[in-house]
């Protein structure tokens, strides 16, 4: 009976790559691991929120989290590999994306200045619809606000949008809202009406909501100075993880007006 995972001497993989687990002259397959879970007595949780979910047989127990430690550690998940194949997109220069869900994707870019939606299917992308022209597109930020609707500004046109994506065309929602004088922006989503915004101009990181209609300021921005091409990206509905090519700074903000 296998006691703890880590009891077991060593990991290999057999001919066909399938995970083994191998003590003594014992040898066991990951799949006949998760297999004979239902032989189990019970599934259970230690601590729900920590979700120490693990399988249980009178007095042997095997949590979840070592088994997932355990095949990460010596069976190489976390090493990245190219799935399917890609997709050229020639002449792409400056190129923004968001997810709009666990397929798609929402693309523009500085020289073709076309807002797209890609689509994955687990072995090749295809473009979704047809692409929205948007003449003049400087340097972009894009974020997605749900799984139609993204959030757009770019340095050029200095006015920030809503778009959406009817599952074959894109249009303008509503009207945008003027930012002049911005430099190289970043966006990302807060939520589904609010946005954090920073540039490197005004260099001021600011939140933005839209009320499905017009776009507005919340609350007052944070002078951010010396600032260089930045990103930014969500932790969660009021902080964002901000960096940026000048000052060099991995640092985490806060938006206390996300909700307001």
């Amino acid at each position: 009976m296998i006691k703890q995972i880590t009891d077991y001497d060593a990991v290999t993989p057999d001919g066909t790559e399938e995970l083994i687990l191998q003590h003594s002259n014992t040898t066991l397959k990951a799949i006949d691991v998760f297999k004979c879970i239902n032989d189990f007595d019970e599934v259970v949780s230690n601590n729900t929120t920590d979700l120490l979910v693990g399988i249980q047989s009178g007095n042997v127990k095997i949590t979840l989290a070592q088994l997932i430690t355990h095949v990460t550690e010596h069976w190489g998940y976390d090493v990245p590999e190219l799935v399917g194949s890609g997709l050229g997109i020639t002449g792409t220069f400056y190129p923004a994306l968001c997810v709009l869900s666990s397929t798609d994707v929402a693309f523009i870019d500085a020289t073709i200045a076309e807002l797209r939606c890609y689509r994955f299917n687990g072995s090749i992308w295809s473009l979704v619809g047809s692409g929205l022209s948007i003449v003049g597109t400087g340097y972009p930020a894009l974020c997605a606000l749900n799984e139609t609707d993204v959030a757009f500004i770019d340095d050029a046109g200095a006015e920030l949008r809503c778009y959406r994506f009817n599952g074959s065309t894109w249009s303008l929602v509503g009207s945008g809202l003027s930012i002049p004088g911005i430099g190289i922006p970043a966006l990302c989503a807060l939520n589904e009406t609010d946005v954090a915004f920073i540039d490197a101009t005004i260099e001021e990181l600011r939140c933005y909501r839209f009320n499905g209609s017009t776009w507005s300021l919340v609350g007052s921005g944070l002078s951010i100075a010396d600032i260089g091409t930045p990103a930014l990206c969500t932790l969660d509905s009021n902080n964002v993880a901000f960096i940026d090519d000048t000052i060099e700074e991995l640092r985490q903000y806060y938006i206390k007006y996300a909700y307001i």
